[in-house]
C-alpha cells in the first residue's frame, strides 16, 4: 500500500483490489481512461469533481484519497472495514 498522501496511488490500489482495470473505473467514474491512468501516476492533479466522480464509482468517502495506508489500516483495525 501507498504510505504517503498520493490520491493516484490510493485510486489504483482500490481499483484493483475491486479487480478493475483503468477502462472499467473510467467507464463506472465518466472519466476517461487517459485522464484516470495520468490521476494515477500522479502526472495530473485531482480536481474536486474528479475526485468525487472516482470516489462515488469506488463507492468510498473521498476523505478516503487524503489518508495515508497506515491511517487507512488503522481505521480497518479498529472498525473492521476494507476498503
Amino acid at each position: 500500500m501507498a504510505s504517503s498522501l498520493q490520491p493516484g496511488s490510493v485510486i489504483r490500489e482500490l481499483r484493483i483490489e475491486r479487480g478493475w482495470t483503468g477502462a472499467e473505473l473510467a467507464r463506472r467514474s465518466k472519466i476517461s481512461p487517459a485522464q484516470i491512468s495520468k490521476i494515477e501516476k500522479g502526472l495530473e492533479n485531482l480536481r474536486v469533481p474528479t475526485l468525487l466522480k472516482i470516489a462515488k464509482a469506488l463507492a468510498i468517502k473521498p476523505a478516503v484519497f487524503l489518508m495515508t495506508a497506515d491511517d487507512r489500516e488503522a481505521f480497518d483495525t479498529a472498525v473492521g472495514v476494507r476498503w
